[in-house]
């Protein structure tokens, strides 16, 4: 095999993310990643506190919107995280537009007839499944990771060590 020195053009990949807007961590966490250099879309996660939307049609018009720009979408999703709701919506609409789906789910056990707790959707052709959020933001999103790889004291502060495996995307 002959080794090529040619340097790609670097992609940068535009992300709506998908999680509990309930739980406090989950926006924290998108917020890092998009202060870390990760072009993540989704404003959502600036209004995520009790009482802080004040027009949820016009929210949900711009969620519209911003997976409409994005060029995929990123789901994370916790054992404690069911039922989802928004979320779910969110995906389906990413789906319908013809987005990958890039699902990250550690600890949940994912039945391989009926994928069960998410639902048969998964079994879509453009949803994959990836064992950490590095892989779902992918290598053709550069600054996550930058942000994983050259500011992990801060990303395992903020997102906590797990989201640091070395393993490989499936799906």
């Amino acid at each position: 095999m002959e080794k090529t020195t040619e340097v790609l053009p670097v992609i940068s990949v535009s992300v709506y993310v998908a999680s509990r807007a309930s739980l406090a961590e989950r926006p924290a966490m998108w917020k890092a990643l998009r202060k870390g250099g990760a072009a993540i879309v989704s404003t959502w996660i600036d209004e995520a506190g009790t009482g802080d939307t004040t027009d949820f049609t016009e929210l949900w018009s711009r969620i519209e919107s911003e997976i409409r720009m994005a060029d995929r979408l990123v789901l994370y999703v916790e054992p404690g995280d069911f039922p989802l709701k928004g979320a779910l919506v969110e995906v389906g609409m990413a789906l319908a537009r013809g987005k990958q789906v890039m699902v990250v789910a550690p600890g949940v056990v994912i039945d391989p007839r009926d994928f069960k707790p998410l639902g048969s959707w998964v079994g879509h052709p453009n949803v994959s499944l990836c064992d950490s959020l590095a892989l779902a933001f992918g290598p053709a999103a550069p600054e996550a990771q930058l942000f994983f790889r050259e500011k992990p004291a801060m990303a395992s502060e903020v997102l906590g060590p797990e989201w640091f495996p070395s393993s490989t995307q499936h799906g």
